[in-house]
Protein backbone atom coordinates (compact mmCIF):
# COMPACT_ATOMS: atom_id res chain seq x y z
CA UNK A 1 0.00 0.00 0.00
CA UNK A 2 1.67 3.52 -1.15
CA UNK A 3 1.94 5.85 1.21
CA UNK A 4 -0.24 8.80 1.37
CA UNK A 5 0.23 12.57 2.46
CA UNK A 6 -3.12 14.04 1.73
CA UNK A 7 -5.41 15.21 4.15
CA UNK A 8 -8.30 13.01 5.15
CA UNK A 9 -11.88 14.64 5.64
CA UNK A 10 -13.75 12.35 7.94
CA UNK A 11 -16.72 14.42 6.89
CA UNK A 12 -19.82 12.69 5.34
CA UNK A 13 -22.06 9.81 6.39
CA UNK A 14 -21.49 8.42 9.79
CA UNK A 15 -23.75 5.98 11.41
CA UNK A 16 -25.01 6.32 15.17
CA UNK A 17 -26.79 4.81 18.02
CA UNK A 18 -28.11 5.55 21.49
CA UNK A 19 -25.76 3.84 24.15
CA UNK A 20 -28.52 1.58 24.80
CA UNK A 21 -28.59 0.17 21.06
CA UNK A 22 -32.51 1.34 20.91
CA UNK A 23 -32.48 3.49 18.10
CA UNK A 24 -29.92 3.29 15.36
CA UNK A 25 -29.76 6.24 12.36
CA UNK A 26 -27.12 7.02 9.79
CA UNK A 27 -25.91 10.53 10.43
CA UNK A 28 -24.54 13.05 8.85
CA UNK A 29 -20.91 15.06 9.61
CA UNK A 30 -20.78 18.39 10.05
CA UNK A 31 -24.02 18.48 11.03
CA UNK A 32 -26.34 17.61 14.64
CA UNK A 33 -28.00 14.84 15.53
CA UNK A 34 -31.30 15.71 16.03
CA UNK A 35 -31.27 16.79 12.34
CA UNK A 36 -30.42 13.32 11.59
CA UNK A 37 -32.81 11.76 13.51
CA UNK A 38 -35.67 13.89 11.98
CA UNK A 39 -34.74 12.43 8.68
CA UNK A 40 -34.73 9.17 10.20
CA UNK A 41 -38.17 9.42 11.46
CA UNK A 42 -37.02 8.50 14.90
CA UNK A 43 -37.90 11.37 16.39
CA UNK A 44 -40.59 13.91 14.86
CA UNK A 45 -39.92 17.96 13.62
CA UNK A 46 -39.88 20.15 16.85
CA UNK A 47 -41.12 22.78 15.08
CA UNK A 48 -44.59 21.07 14.59
CA UNK A 49 -46.43 21.87 17.06
CA UNK A 50 -45.62 21.17 21.01
CA UNK A 51 -43.44 18.26 19.42
CA UNK A 52 -40.47 20.29 21.24
CA UNK A 53 -41.60 18.57 24.65
CA UNK A 54 -41.45 14.69 22.90
CA UNK A 55 -38.20 15.38 21.79
CA UNK A 56 -36.38 15.83 24.86
CA UNK A 57 -35.40 12.65 25.85
CA UNK A 58 -32.63 12.63 22.93
CA UNK A 59 -30.35 15.18 24.67
CA UNK A 60 -30.77 12.84 28.12
CA UNK A 61 -29.00 9.81 26.57
CA UNK A 62 -25.26 8.99 25.20
CA UNK A 63 -25.09 8.49 21.70
CA UNK A 64 -22.36 7.31 19.84
CA UNK A 65 -21.19 7.74 16.09
CA UNK A 66 -19.23 5.91 14.32
CA UNK A 67 -17.37 5.23 10.62
CA UNK A 68 -14.88 4.19 8.96
CA UNK A 69 -11.60 5.16 6.62
CA UNK A 70 -8.47 3.95 4.70
CA UNK A 71 -5.01 5.39 5.74
CA UNK A 72 -1.58 4.46 4.22
CA UNK A 73 0.25 7.36 5.98
CA UNK A 74 3.10 7.92 7.59
CA UNK A 75 4.77 10.25 10.29
CA UNK A 76 3.00 12.48 12.74
CA UNK A 77 -0.94 13.04 11.79
CA UNK A 78 -3.17 15.30 13.48
CA UNK A 79 -7.06 15.36 13.75
CA UNK A 80 -8.40 18.69 13.29
CA UNK A 81 -11.76 19.16 14.92
CA UNK A 82 -14.08 22.15 15.97
CA UNK A 83 -17.72 22.64 16.77
CA UNK A 84 -17.30 19.41 18.77
CA UNK A 85 -20.75 19.98 20.99
CA UNK A 86 -19.59 19.46 23.39
CA UNK A 87 -19.06 16.75 25.84
CA UNK A 88 -17.72 13.87 23.70
CA UNK A 89 -14.95 11.71 23.71
CA UNK A 90 -12.93 10.14 20.44
CA UNK A 91 -11.55 7.34 19.72
CA UNK A 92 -9.37 5.35 16.77
CA UNK A 93 -9.11 1.96 17.05
CA UNK A 94 -10.40 2.07 20.40
CA UNK A 95 -7.49 4.46 21.77
CA UNK A 96 -8.99 7.36 23.21
CA UNK A 97 -7.14 10.59 21.24
CA UNK A 98 -9.55 13.13 22.72
CA UNK A 99 -11.87 14.41 25.29
CA UNK A 100 -13.65 17.72 24.57
CA UNK A 101 -15.48 19.78 27.24
CA UNK A 102 -15.86 22.95 24.96
CA UNK A 103 -18.08 23.68 22.41
CA UNK A 104 -15.90 27.07 21.45
CA UNK A 105 -12.48 25.08 20.79
CA UNK A 106 -10.75 23.82 18.11
CA UNK A 107 -8.82 20.50 18.97
CA UNK A 108 -5.77 19.21 17.47
CA UNK A 109 -4.49 16.42 18.87
CA UNK A 110 -1.66 14.13 18.24
CA UNK A 111 -3.17 10.95 16.92
CA UNK A 112 0.01 8.79 15.43
CA UNK A 113 -0.15 6.36 18.19
CA UNK A 114 -3.47 5.46 17.34
CA UNK A 115 -3.58 5.14 13.15
CA UNK A 116 -2.95 2.03 11.34
CA UNK A 117 -2.21 1.19 7.55
CA UNK A 118 -5.51 -0.05 6.27
CA UNK A 119 -9.18 0.12 7.23
CA UNK A 120 -9.54 2.58 10.47
CA UNK A 121 -12.51 3.00 12.91
CA UNK A 122 -13.46 6.59 14.18
CA UNK A 123 -16.03 6.62 17.32
CA UNK A 124 -17.31 9.52 18.98
CA UNK A 125 -19.55 9.44 22.44
CA UNK A 126 -21.36 12.31 22.24
CA UNK A 127 -22.21 12.33 26.91
CA UNK A 128 -25.59 13.37 27.48
CA UNK A 129 -25.18 17.35 27.73
CA UNK A 130 -28.10 17.76 30.09
CA UNK A 131 -27.20 14.74 32.44
CA UNK A 132 -23.45 16.71 32.40
CA UNK A 133 -24.62 20.04 33.54
CA UNK A 134 -26.82 18.52 36.29
CA UNK A 135 -23.82 16.49 37.50
CA UNK A 136 -21.48 19.29 37.70
CA UNK A 137 -24.01 21.40 39.01
CA UNK A 138 -24.19 19.29 42.45
CA UNK A 139 -20.26 19.27 42.66
CA UNK A 140 -20.24 22.82 43.01
CA UNK A 141 -19.08 24.30 46.29
CA UNK A 142 -22.14 26.46 46.27
CA UNK A 143 -25.41 26.78 43.96
CA UNK A 144 -24.89 28.34 40.68
CA UNK A 145 -28.11 29.72 39.49
CA UNK A 146 -28.71 29.63 36.07
CA UNK A 147 -31.80 31.74 33.98
CA UNK A 148 -34.90 30.45 34.78
CA UNK A 149 -36.48 32.95 32.51
CA UNK A 150 -34.92 31.96 29.55
CA UNK A 151 -34.12 27.97 30.34
CA UNK A 152 -36.41 25.67 31.23
CA UNK A 153 -33.63 22.75 31.16
CA UNK A 154 -31.94 23.77 34.07
CA UNK A 155 -27.59 24.15 34.16
CA UNK A 156 -26.70 24.82 30.80
CA UNK A 157 -24.51 27.14 32.44
CA UNK A 158 -21.79 24.38 33.56
CA UNK A 159 -20.81 24.12 30.20
CA UNK A 160 -18.91 26.07 27.76
CA UNK A 161 -22.19 25.20 25.51
CA UNK A 162 -24.35 27.71 23.56
CA UNK A 163 -26.75 28.80 26.56
CA UNK A 164 -29.69 29.13 24.18
CA UNK A 165 -29.71 24.95 23.14
CA UNK A 166 -31.12 24.79 26.76
CA UNK A 167 -34.14 27.32 25.93
CA UNK A 168 -34.43 30.73 25.01
CA UNK A 169 -37.70 33.13 24.82
CA UNK A 170 -37.13 33.07 20.84
CA UNK A 171 -35.47 29.34 20.64
CA UNK A 172 -36.72 25.28 21.50
CA UNK A 173 -35.53 23.92 24.23
CA UNK A 174 -33.89 20.44 23.24
CA UNK A 175 -30.08 20.70 23.58
CA UNK A 176 -28.96 19.54 20.30
CA UNK A 177 -25.37 18.41 20.04
CA UNK A 178 -23.29 16.93 17.47
CA UNK A 179 -19.93 17.65 15.49
CA UNK A 180 -20.75 21.10 13.09
CA UNK A 181 -17.37 21.77 12.17
CA UNK A 182 -13.91 20.71 10.75
CA UNK A 183 -13.66 17.27 11.32
CA UNK A 184 -10.32 15.53 9.61
CA UNK A 185 -6.95 14.37 9.46
CA UNK A 186 -4.01 16.35 8.50
CA UNK A 187 -0.44 15.00 7.72
CA UNK A 188 2.71 15.72 8.43
CA UNK A 189 3.59 19.21 7.66
CA UNK A 190 -0.21 20.53 7.04
CA UNK A 191 -1.03 21.58 10.84
CA UNK A 192 2.72 23.49 10.97
CA UNK A 193 0.85 26.76 10.34
CA UNK A 194 -1.98 27.30 13.42
CA UNK A 195 -2.68 30.77 13.46
CA UNK A 196 -2.05 33.84 10.80
CA UNK A 197 -2.20 37.27 12.57
CA UNK A 198 -3.12 40.40 10.70
CA UNK A 199 -2.21 43.91 12.21
CA UNK A 200 -2.71 47.42 10.65
CA UNK A 201 -1.94 50.56 11.24
CA UNK A 202 -2.98 53.76 9.50
CA UNK A 203 -0.28 56.48 9.33
CA UNK A 204 -1.15 60.17 9.41
CA UNK A 205 0.23 60.60 5.18
CA UNK A 206 -2.24 57.78 4.16
CA UNK A 207 -0.53 54.89 3.88
CA UNK A 208 -1.08 51.73 6.16
CA UNK A 209 1.49 49.00 7.21
CA UNK A 210 0.18 45.65 7.57
CA UNK A 211 2.23 43.39 9.43
CA UNK A 212 1.70 39.49 9.78
CA UNK A 213 2.95 37.08 11.99
CA UNK A 214 2.54 33.27 11.67
CA UNK A 215 1.82 30.81 14.52
CA UNK A 216 3.21 27.98 13.83
CA UNK A 217 1.81 24.84 15.48
CA UNK A 218 5.54 22.74 15.35
CA UNK A 219 9.04 24.28 14.52
CA UNK A 220 9.39 27.46 12.18
CA UNK A 221 9.41 26.81 8.77
CA UNK A 222 10.50 28.90 5.87
CA UNK A 223 7.16 30.51 4.39
CA UNK A 224 6.27 32.65 1.77
CA UNK A 225 3.84 35.78 2.46
CA UNK A 226 2.10 36.99 -0.75
CA UNK A 227 -0.21 40.42 0.18
CA UNK A 228 -1.27 43.17 -2.54
CA UNK A 229 0.80 41.90 -5.25
CA UNK A 230 3.57 42.02 -3.07
CA UNK A 231 5.84 38.40 -1.46
CA UNK A 232 8.51 38.13 1.13
CA UNK A 233 9.79 35.47 2.17
CA UNK A 234 10.14 34.83 5.95
CA UNK A 235 11.73 32.13 8.47
CA UNK A 236 10.86 33.86 11.71
CA UNK A 237 6.79 34.17 10.35
CA UNK A 238 6.91 37.68 10.24
CA UNK A 239 6.38 40.04 7.39
CA UNK A 240 5.21 43.64 6.64
CA UNK A 241 3.69 45.37 3.57
CA UNK A 242 3.46 49.03 2.95
CA UNK A 243 0.53 49.96 1.15
CA UNK A 244 0.89 53.91 -0.18
CA UNK A 245 -1.89 54.50 -1.75
CA UNK A 246 -4.35 52.06 0.05
CA UNK A 247 -8.22 51.09 -1.22
CA UNK A 248 -10.32 51.88 2.39
CA UNK A 249 -12.32 49.54 3.68
CA UNK A 250 -15.60 51.08 4.70
CA UNK A 251 -19.52 49.88 6.28
CA UNK A 252 -21.87 49.65 4.40
CA UNK A 253 -23.61 53.10 3.36
CA UNK A 254 -20.24 54.40 3.91
CA UNK A 255 -18.10 53.41 0.91
CA UNK A 256 -16.83 50.31 -0.88
CA UNK A 257 -15.46 47.34 0.78
CA UNK A 258 -12.32 46.55 -0.83
CA UNK A 259 -10.86 43.52 0.45
CA UNK A 260 -6.74 42.43 -0.28
CA UNK A 261 -5.74 38.98 -1.22
CA UNK A 262 -3.88 37.41 1.77
CA UNK A 263 -1.58 34.22 0.75
CA UNK A 264 0.54 32.01 3.07
CA UNK A 265 2.30 29.43 1.74
CA UNK A 266 4.16 26.77 3.81
CA UNK A 267 5.48 23.73 2.41
CA UNK A 268 2.66 22.14 1.00
CA UNK A 269 -0.01 24.21 3.38
CA UNK A 270 -1.64 27.19 1.93
CA UNK A 271 -3.63 29.39 4.00
CA UNK A 272 -5.54 32.35 2.22
CA UNK A 273 -7.46 35.15 3.67
CA UNK A 274 -9.13 38.72 2.37
CA UNK A 275 -8.38 41.53 4.49
CA UNK A 276 -9.70 45.07 4.35
CA UNK A 277 -7.69 48.32 5.54
CA UNK A 278 -9.23 50.75 7.72
CA UNK A 279 -9.16 52.41 11.09
CA UNK A 280 -11.52 51.71 14.15
CA UNK A 281 -11.44 53.89 16.78
CA UNK A 282 -13.68 53.89 19.56
CA UNK A 283 -14.37 57.68 20.81
CA UNK A 284 -15.06 58.48 24.62
CA UNK A 285 -15.11 61.60 24.92
CA UNK A 286 -15.88 63.45 28.29
CA UNK A 287 -19.38 64.98 28.27
CA UNK A 288 -21.79 66.63 30.82
CA UNK A 289 -23.50 62.75 32.17
CA UNK A 290 -19.87 61.01 31.36
CA UNK A 291 -18.46 60.14 28.01
CA UNK A 292 -19.64 59.05 25.11
CA UNK A 293 -19.69 55.78 23.26
CA UNK A 294 -19.15 56.16 19.56
CA UNK A 295 -17.13 54.45 16.63
CA UNK A 296 -14.57 56.40 14.11
CA UNK A 297 -14.19 54.74 10.83
CA UNK A 298 -11.25 56.05 9.03
CA UNK A 299 -11.38 59.17 10.56
CA UNK A 300 -15.01 59.67 9.87
CA UNK A 301 -17.83 59.17 12.90
CA UNK A 302 -20.19 56.61 12.12
CA UNK A 303 -23.69 55.82 13.32
CA UNK A 304 -24.05 52.01 13.76
CA UNK A 305 -27.42 50.54 12.77
CA UNK A 306 -28.18 47.19 13.25
CA UNK A 307 -29.45 43.98 15.58
CA UNK A 308 -28.51 41.04 17.33
CA UNK A 309 -27.42 38.62 15.52
CA UNK A 310 -28.30 34.81 17.28
CA UNK A 311 -28.00 31.34 15.48
CA UNK A 312 -29.47 31.37 12.19
CA UNK A 313 -31.53 28.17 13.12
CA UNK A 314 -32.11 26.32 16.30
CA UNK A 315 -30.89 22.90 14.16
CA UNK A 316 -27.12 24.01 13.38
CA UNK A 317 -27.80 21.61 10.38
CA UNK A 318 -30.35 23.88 9.06
CA UNK A 319 -28.28 27.13 9.86
CA UNK A 320 -26.55 27.07 6.26
CA UNK A 321 -24.35 29.38 4.29
CA UNK A 322 -27.58 29.85 2.13
CA UNK A 323 -29.76 30.90 4.94
CA UNK A 324 -26.97 32.84 6.70
CA UNK A 325 -26.39 35.02 3.53
CA UNK A 326 -29.85 35.50 2.73
CA UNK A 327 -30.05 36.95 6.37
CA UNK A 328 -26.69 39.01 6.33
CA UNK A 329 -28.10 40.47 2.64
CA UNK A 330 -31.92 41.14 4.24
CA UNK A 331 -29.68 43.03 7.24
CA UNK A 332 -27.84 45.35 4.21
CA UNK A 333 -31.10 45.73 2.58
CA UNK A 334 -33.28 47.12 5.80
CA UNK A 335 -29.84 49.65 5.98
CA UNK A 336 -27.69 47.70 8.82
CA UNK A 337 -24.14 48.55 9.22
CA UNK A 338 -23.52 46.41 12.19
CA UNK A 339 -24.13 43.43 14.08
CA UNK A 340 -24.02 42.00 17.31
CA UNK A 341 -23.16 38.26 17.64
CA UNK A 342 -25.02 37.53 21.04
CA UNK A 343 -23.35 35.65 23.84
CA UNK A 344 -25.90 32.95 23.82
CA UNK A 345 -24.94 31.87 20.79
CA UNK A 346 -21.89 31.03 18.72
CA UNK A 347 -18.88 32.32 17.74
CA UNK A 348 -19.94 31.78 13.72
CA UNK A 349 -18.53 29.63 11.46
CA UNK A 350 -15.49 31.75 8.96
CA UNK A 351 -18.11 32.13 6.36
CA UNK A 352 -20.45 34.17 8.02
CA UNK A 353 -17.73 36.62 9.13
CA UNK A 354 -16.05 36.66 5.19
CA UNK A 355 -19.90 37.50 4.18
CA UNK A 356 -19.55 40.41 6.87
CA UNK A 357 -16.26 41.45 5.36
CA UNK A 358 -18.34 41.14 1.56
CA UNK A 359 -21.03 42.78 2.71
CA UNK A 360 -19.90 45.55 4.87
CA UNK A 361 -21.46 44.90 8.04
CA UNK A 362 -18.77 45.29 11.21
CA UNK A 363 -19.73 42.72 13.67
CA UNK A 364 -19.54 43.72 17.17
CA UNK A 365 -18.47 40.28 18.96
CA UNK A 366 -19.67 38.88 22.55
CA UNK A 367 -17.86 36.27 24.64
CA UNK A 368 -20.33 33.11 24.69
CA UNK A 369 -21.93 34.43 27.98
CA UNK A 370 -25.32 35.40 28.34
CA UNK A 371 -27.52 36.37 31.80
CA UNK A 372 -26.22 33.65 33.92
CA UNK A 373 -23.47 33.13 36.53
CA UNK A 374 -21.35 30.80 35.52
CA UNK A 375 -18.68 28.64 37.70
CA UNK A 376 -15.31 29.85 39.40
CA UNK A 377 -13.48 26.42 39.87
CA UNK A 378 -10.01 26.12 38.21
CA UNK A 379 -11.40 23.45 35.64
CA UNK A 380 -14.00 25.88 34.22
CA UNK A 381 -11.84 28.84 34.32
CA UNK A 382 -9.18 26.79 32.39
CA UNK A 383 -11.90 26.18 29.88
CA UNK A 384 -12.21 29.60 29.25
CA UNK A 385 -8.44 30.70 29.16
CA UNK A 386 -8.23 28.29 26.51
CA UNK A 387 -10.47 30.34 24.29
CA UNK A 388 -12.20 33.69 25.22
CA UNK A 389 -8.96 34.97 26.69
CA UNK A 390 -6.96 35.11 22.98
CA UNK A 391 -9.80 36.98 21.71
CA UNK A 392 -11.43 40.62 23.00
CA UNK A 393 -14.14 41.70 20.19
CA UNK A 394 -14.83 41.10 16.73
CA UNK A 395 -15.52 44.88 15.01
CA UNK A 396 -14.43 45.81 11.60
CA UNK A 397 -14.72 44.18 8.21
CA UNK A 398 -11.74 41.36 8.50
CA UNK A 399 -14.27 40.37 11.87
CA UNK A 400 -11.51 37.79 13.04
CA UNK A 401 -10.44 37.34 16.87
CA UNK A 402 -8.74 40.24 17.91
CA UNK A 403 -6.22 40.99 20.94
CA UNK A 404 -6.15 43.36 23.41
CA UNK A 405 -4.34 45.74 22.16
CA UNK A 406 -5.92 48.24 20.58
CA UNK A 407 -8.82 49.68 18.86
CA UNK A 408 -8.07 50.74 15.84
CA UNK A 409 -6.96 47.47 13.53
CA UNK A 410 -5.13 44.51 16.01
CA UNK A 411 -6.48 41.85 14.46
CA UNK A 412 -5.82 38.43 14.89
CA UNK A 413 -6.94 35.32 12.14
CA UNK A 414 -8.06 31.95 13.01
Amino acid sequence: MAESHAEIDLGGTWRIQSADGKHKADYRVPGDVHSSLIAAGIIPDPYVGRNEYDVRWVAELDWIATREFEWAGAGTWHLDVDYLDTVAEIKLNGKTVLKADNCFRRYTPDVSKALKRGRNKIEICFFANVKEAQKRQKTQPYYVPYSTNNCPIPDGNMLRKPACHFGWDWNLAITPFGAYGRLRLLPPGQSAIATVFVTQELRDNGSVDVSIALGFGGKTELAKIAFAGMMIETRNGKAIFKIVKPKLWWPAGSGDQHLYELKVECGDQVETRRVGLRQIELVTDKDGVGARFAFKVNGHETFCKGANWIPADALPSQATPVLTEKLLRAAVAANMNMLRVWGGGFYEQDYFYDLCDELGLMVWQDFMFSCNLYPTTPEFLNEVREFETNCFVYIGELCRWRNRKSWTGELLCC
